[in-house]
């Protein structure tokens, strides 16, 4: 059975604030699967199905995401830091506003 495939694309996110230069742990399905730096693209296997998808830095971490993926197909995200501050300071009593994650 072929896999499908999980891209990750962090890009900038304009501010130098708080550890955007520290590379980012990937999890799927919970389970940590490897590193995302910035400016950095990575492609996963991910077995045909529905999973879950979140990245993490310290206490701050991105929402988890639901995505599904066929054979041979591609899930495609992209993600940032904050850009803005009110979403910084927002997200020191919220962590999971830290880390953007949007599907492409």
């Amino acid at each position: 059975m072929s896999e499908g495939t999980l891209r990750l694309e962090r890009v900038w996110s304009g501010m130098g604030i708080g550890g955007q230069g520290d590379d980012w742990q990937i999890e799927v399905d919970g389970k940590r699967v490897g590193t995302l730096a910035n400016r950095e693209v990575v492609e996963l296997p991910v077995g045909p199905g529905r999973h879950t998808v979140r990245l993490r830095s310290g206490r701050y971490c991105s929402p988890e995401r639901t995505f599904e993926v066929a054979e041979s197909e591609t899930a495609d995200y992209t993600c940032h830091g904050p850009r803005f501050w009110p979403l910084l300071v927002a997200s020191l009593i919220k962590p999971d506003l830290w880390i953007s994650l949007h599907k492409r």
